[in-house]
C-alpha cells in the first residue's frame, strides 16, 4: 500500500465516521468534512477521470432523487454522495448506494423504531457510510483474489 492509498483510506474512514455520527446526532453532515475529504481524494486520486466521473454520477443521481422525492433526501446526503462518488469511483458508488438502500429499507420496515420512522425522516448517511465500507471491502477482496494485492 502506498502512502497515497493510505491517506485516501484514512480520509474515507474519517469522513464516513464524521458524516454518520453527525447525521445520527444532529441530522446534519458538516460541509467542512466533505470539502476536506474532496480535496484529499482529488489531489491523491490515481485516476482523476475515474474520481470525477464517480462524483458527477453520485451528485446527479442524488439530485434527481432529491427533486423527485419531494425533497425528503437532504442536501447533506447529496453532497456526501458527491464525496463518495469521488472516493469510490462510479462502480464503488453504485455498490455502496445499493447496499445502503437495501439496509435502510430493511431497517425502516423491520427495525426497532419502525413505528417512529413512518412519516419521519431516517438519517441516510450512516447507511451510506456502511455501504462505502462494504464497497471498499469487496474491492479489496477482489484485488486479493486477482493477485494484485498481497
Amino acid at each position: 500500500m502506498t502512502i497515497a492509498e493510505a491517506l485516501r483510506a484514512l480520509s474515507l474512514g474519517t469522513v464516513t465516521a464524521i458524516a454518520a455520527a453527525c447525521d445520527l446526532r444532529f441530522r446534519r453532515i458538516p460541509d467542512f468534512a466533505i470539502a476536506c475529504g474532496l480535496i484529499i481524494e482529488v489531489s491523491l486520486a490515481a485516476s482523476l477521470a475515474r474520481s470525477l466521473w464517480g462524483g458527477l454520477l453520485g451528485y446527479a443521481v442524488f439530485c434527481i432523487v432529491r427533486c423527485t422525492s419531494g425533497y425528503r433526501l437532504g442536501r447533506g446526503d447529496v453532497k456526501y454522495s458527491l464525496y463518495l462518488g469521488v472516493a469510490l469511483g462510479a462502480s464503488g458508488w453504485w455498490c455502496a448506494t445499493l447496499f445502503a438502500s437495501c439496509v435502510a429499507l430493511l431497517f425502516a420496515t423491520l427495525g426497532p423504531d419502525r413505528q417512529r420512522t413512518r412519516g419521519h425522516s431516517l438519517p441516510f448517511a450512516p447507511f451510506l457510510s456502511g455501504g462505502a465500507l462494504f464497497s471498499e471491502g469487496i474491492q479489496f477482496i477482489f484485488s486479493i483474489l486477482r493477485g494484485s494485492r498481497l
